[in-house]
This record gives structure tokens, C-alpha cells and sequence, in this order.
């Protein structure tokens, strides 16, 4: 059975029914947060939802309650997910089942008896008086259709102008079936006259065509530039004043392109609280991989991009943030799938550096090569340095004849001389030149 539970990230108060790490289902998580609402404290409760599944914890989204919202945690908890799946972030299967179980956790409100419906007293019948005569109504008489009506006359002209400028349909009206007339049709034949060609139409009414096309797009242009539309702001303007006013949501709807480029100047500032309230209002995976790549956590940003590939519009920053957390994590053949298509420098001397690290030189060079580094190089040089110091102590260690302290004395240099490559190796001094992703 699958089996839902919900984990605290993120609360500052340090004594209080919920905390940092605590796992709870629905009802006890209702209840903790009802409680913490009438103690009266202040903040933002960040915490996941997560599906056990197969003994495997699958995350389905992160979401923040602020405790001043007006909303019941439960209805906050339902709009974020009809959010997600209208984003295509969550499925509607998964929406159901959490609906569904949060519905059988949550007590329910006993429902309110139905008030009964006052019966009316019947109303008395009163006995007829002998006075009493019926009036009989006075039957009309049928009413005859006449073939003189307006409906019919209107017919009748209709036809006989049809009949006159395209004479060569043939009408012929059925009499006495004014109100569902038919019409049976003749195919042309070469006695009946052509239509009216162009030649005889008016100058006036060809005149007249010309002067109502050049009025309209007269009007046309007036409304595009006239001085009210020129007023209007842009939606990447009216975007910018909702993102001034911390309205994220609303920035997203109006101009989703200036919302996306905003977003990026705040990941390059760092700025991480700033995105987790960004995150709040609008539930993106996008967002979500960016804020784990500033939090270094770079086994969740891998499994935001396996987990959610076709979900995220990929750009070349978020290539390389995946492409440096596998460098990270060790899978070097993975980061350099994601090299091209990142076209960073920084991606490319990161993986230089792990391949030097690994003893790996031809490799590490040839990543170097694509973006090069005069950190990387001098380090590469010192590197070469000392291997052909070492190589030229072991062929003097080599010769014959040699003293045995001599011996010691070289045995002792090659030593310092290894302790120094592997140092040189293991050192993480190293910054990228281009830190810029």
C-alpha cells in the first residue's frame, strides 16, 4: 500500500510541536500546525510530501505555509496541488490519492440536520352557490392563412429578385406552403442569360468599395497608435512592478520570459531565501534544481534532472549546474555528456581538474585544451616538474657504487617528491576563472 508522509525543512522555532526533521501524515500534521496557529507564532513552515512506494521514498513536491495566511493548511496544501498539476509538475493519480487519503485521515464535520418544511393547511373548499351559471366562451372560428400577408409578400419579392439577377437558377414556390416553402432547382442551360458581369457594375459601387477599405484601415491604424494603447505598459513592465511587489505568482502569468531572466540575476546573486519564497508561489522544478545547486546539494540536483527532464525549460546554466554536481559526485562520464550543451568553461576546467586528481593527465589536458586556464596550467606544469624530478632520482638511485648514505639521501628525496605530486593532487585551492555557470 502506498503510504504518504510529510517532513519539516524548514522551522525557526526551536520549542514547538514541529521541527526540523520530523515526519508526520496528514492528520497529525493538521492538528500540530491548528495548534501552533492558536499559540500565535510567526514564520513560514517549509516541509515535503513524499511517497513511500515499493520501500523507496519518492519526493512529489516542496511547499511553505505562511502561519498569518487566511487558508486552513488543509485547503493551502490542496491549492498547491491543483498548481502542480495544472504546471504538469504533479500527476492527477497522485493529486487523487493525496485528496483522497487526506480525506480519510482529517476528522470530518458532523453535517447539519435539515430543517423541515411548514406544512400549509389545505385550503378550505367552498360550496357552490345554485346562483352559480358557467359563462360559456364564444367560439372563434378557424383562422384562415391568406396568401396577401406580409411574410408572403416579402417571399414573393425575394424570389422574383433572385430570379432577376441570377436567372439562372429557376425558383418555383409550392402555393399554400408559405411557412415551410421549398424550392426545387433546375441545372443552367445555354438559353438562360450569364450573370452580370463586371463591366456593368457602377463606377459609384466601385468607387465606394475602395473608399470603405481605405477607411478601415484609416481606423485600424488610428486605434494601433492612438495615444490611449501607446499608454499601456508592456507586460514586461506591468511583470516588473508585480515582482517589485513580491507578487511572483502574478509575474509569472503576465510575461513568463521576463519572470525567467529575473529569476537567473537572483541565482547569481545567491540569493537563496529570496528563491524559496519565489518557490512558494510558484512551484517550479527549474526553481527548485537552482536552489539545490546554491545549497550544494548536488545529489538532489541530479535527481531533479532525472526525475523531472522533459518538466524543466533547460538553459545552458542549469546543464552546467547538473554537469558539476556529477563532477561532484564522482561520474565524470555523465558531467561530459552535459559539457557541449552547457558550453561552460567552468564545466569543462572542473572536469580537467577531476581527471588531474585522478592521475588521468592525457584527459585532464585535453579538457584544459577546450577551456583554457593559467590556474590549470601552472598546476599542470608544477605537476610535470616534479614526476621528471622523481624519474631523475631514480636513475641516480640506479647507478652502481653508490654509498649507502647516498642512497638513504635519495630514497629520502624521492619520497618528499611523491608527497608533494600527491599533495599537489589533493589540494582544492583551485577555483574556476569563470565562475559564472
Amino acid at each position: 500500500m502506498e503510504q504518504w508522509t510529510i517532513r519539516i525543512t524548514e522551522w525557526r522555532e526551536a520549542a514547538s510541536l514541529l521541527f526540523v526533521g520530523q515526519e508526520l501524515i496528514f492528520a497529525d500534521f493538521v492538528q500540530a500546525v491548528h495548534r501552533v496557529k492558536e499559540e500565535g507564532q510567526q514564520g513560514t513552515i517549509r516541509f515535503e510530501i513524499s511517497e513511500w512506494k515499493q520501500h523507496q521514498q519518492i519526493l512529489i513536491g516542496s511547499f511553505g505555509y505562511p502561519l498569518d495566511s487566511p487558508d486552513a493548511i488543509e485547503d493551502a496544501i490542496r491549492q498547491r496541488l491543483e498548481m502542480g498539476v495544472k504546471q504538469g509538475l504533479i500527476k492527477k493519480a497522485h493529486k487523487a490519492q493525496l485528496l483522497k487519503q487526506m480525506a480519510e485521515q482529517l476528522p470530518v464535520a458532523p453535517k447539519k440536520a435539515k430543517r423541515k418544511k411548514k406544512e400549509k393547511p389545505p385550503t378550505p373548499i367552498v360550496p357552490k352557490v345554485a346562483t352559480d351559471v358557467p359563462i360559456e366562451k364564444p367560439v372563434s372560428a378557424p383562422r384562415v392563412r391568406s396568401t396577401s400577408s406580409k411574410k408572403s409578400k416579402q417571399a414573393f419579392a425575394w424570389i422574383m429578385l433572385r430570379q432577376k439577377f441570377f436567372g439562372w437558377v429557376q425558383i418555383r414556390p409550392v402555393l399554400g406552403k408559405w411557412k415551410s416553402w421549398r424550392k426545387r432547382w433546375k441545372w443552367p442551360t445555354f438559353s438562360r442569360r450569364p450573370a452580370i458581369p463586371w463591366r456593368q457594375v457602377g463606377k459609384i459601387g466601385a468607387f465606394g468599395g475602395l473608399a470603405a477599405v481605405f477607411a478601415g484601415l484609416l481606423a485600424l491604424g488610428w486605434y494601433v497608435w492612438s495615444p490611449e494603447e501607446q499608454a499601456k505598459p508592456s507586460p514586461s513592465a506591468e511583470a516588473e512592478t508585480f515582482l517589485q511587489k513580491k507578487q511572483y505568482q502574478k509575474a509569472f502569468q503576465k510575461d513568463a520570459s521576463a519572470f525567467w531572466e529575473w529569476e537567473e540575476e537572483q541565482v547569481q546573486e545567491s540569493d537563496v531565501r529570496l528563491l524559496l519564497d519565489v518557490y512558494t508561489e510558484v512551484p517550479d522544478p527549474a526553481i527548485a534544481l537552482d536552489i539545490a545547486f546554491l545549497k550544494q546539494d548536488y545529489k538532489q540536483v541530479i535527481t531533479w534532472y532525472e526525475q523531472t527532464d522533459k518538466q524543466v525549460t533547460w538553459t545552458k546554466a542549469r546543464y552546467a549546474f547538473v554537469g558539476y554536481s556529477y563532477v561532484q559526485q564522482g561520474k565524470l562520464a555523465q558531467a561530459e555528456v552535459l559539457a557541449p550543451k552547457s558550453q561552460s568553461d567552468a564545466l569543462h576546467q572542473a572536469i580537467a581538474l577531476a581527471y588531474f586528481k585522478k592521475g588521468d593527465m592525457v584527459k585532464a589536458r585535453a579538457w584544459e585544451n577546450k577551456a583554457p586556464s593559467e590556474a590549470l596550467a601552472k598546476k599542470f606544469e608544477d605537476w610535470q616538474l616534479l614526476v621528471d624530478t622523481k624519474k631523475e632520482l631514480q636513475v641516480q638511485l640506479q647507478k652502481k657504487g653508490l654509498s649507502e648514505t647516498l642512497k638513504k639521501t635519495l630514497r629520502e628525496n624521492i619520497t618528499k617528491v611523491e608527497q608533494e605530486i600527491k599533495k599537489l593532487q589533493e589540494e582544492d585551492s583551485h577555483e574556476p576563472e569563470n565562475e559564472t555557470y
